[in-house]
């Protein structure tokens, strides 16, 4: 078994860009991280979304340094643009 990477602390970009997103009390989306994966969601995320299904949902690349955000419903991904 390999070790795991150490830790990164995200870019000042990333951090910019990945602000809580919450208003008032009311989740707005579903931030999520891959440690060695693509910032994409993987089949097991799709196949969870549950009650986050139709919101919004950022997947994290900790490997890649990489921020995408989605939207997944009845089992259908939808790439929504980072502003």
């Amino acid at each position: 078994m390999r070790p795991s990477p150490p830790a990164r602390r995200p870019s000042r970009a990333l951090r910019a860009r990945a602000q809580l997103a919450e208003d008032k009390g009311y989740e707005l989306a579903v931030f999520h991280s891959h440690v060695a994966a693509p910032a994409r969601p993987s089949r097991t995320d799709v196949e969870n979304i549950g009650l986050w299904s139709g919101r919004p949902y950022l997947v994290y690349s900790i490997q890649q340094d990489d921020l995408a955000a989605f939207r997944i419903e009845d089992g259908l991904i939808e790439s929504l643009p980072l502003t």
